[in-house]
């Protein structure tokens, strides 16, 4: 489902200043602003598909962050919405966690 009106605006300027925040390589503030913005999606969130986008850009952040327990995470609960079930950036994302935290069983998702 899309969310609109100043619910779906407001999140949307937060998505895009984390990903501002994320090609400066300000991960913390992107994670703040991407947090922030996830916390105004009703629940339940999965239903939405603004946030599979959040969730992704959340664990993108983690990701250059190095924390790749985290950022599996957060692609795991993008996974979950309906809109990125089939998502090839998080099929590849979640094979280079899983590589990068020597999971060579899993990493070829």
């Amino acid at each position: 489902m899309f969310l609109d009106g100043p619910v779906y605006r407001w999140v949307l300027k937060l998505y895009h200043e984390g990903q501002d925040n994320i090609e400066n390589q300000q991960y913390d503030l992107a994670i703040d602003r991407l947090t922030e913005g996830l916390k105004l999606i009703p629940e339940p969130i999965y239903d939405w598909r603004l946030s599979a986008v959040v969730l992704t850009a959340m664990g993108d952040a983690y990701y250059h962050k190095k924390e790749y327990g985290s950022a599996m995470y957060y692609f795991c609960e993008a996974r979950k919405c309906i809109e990125a079930i089939d998502d090839l950036f998080l099929t590849i994302r979640l094979g280079q966690c899983d590589f990068e935290l020597g999971h060579m069983g899993t990493a070829e998702y």
